[in-house]
């Protein structure tokens, strides 16, 4: 950087565009966000439905197991809107 570039330019607003096309993102964003919270609560579901009504005592399938195991870490704060396992720090309590 030569002596005559300081100091530096200062950043610019952002233009109507920028900002519409920044709120354009993040509202596809959220709604994929929402779809993909959606389709796991879905696929819970889904697997788990053949045990209602069963005996407690009834024993669960791998993928019931599975599944149940992921419908109390969501409820837990455990599974983040991407479908990806939050770290213990932010949900796994004393």
């Amino acid at each position: 950087m030569l002596a005559t570039d300081w100091p530096p330019p200062l950043p610019s607003d952002p233009t109507p565009q920028e900002i519409a096309a920044a709120i354009a993102a993040r509202r596809a964003a959220e709604q994929q966000e929402r779809a993909n919270i959606t389709a796991i609560r879905a696929r819970i579901i889904a697997i788990l439905q053949p045990i209602v009504g069963q005996s407690i005592d009834t024993p669960l399938t791998a993928a019931q197991m599975q599944a149940m195991l992921r419908l109390l870490a969501r409820q837990a704060g455990g599974i983040r809107p991407d479908g990806t396992w939050a770290p213990l720090s932010e949900w796994a309590k004393e």
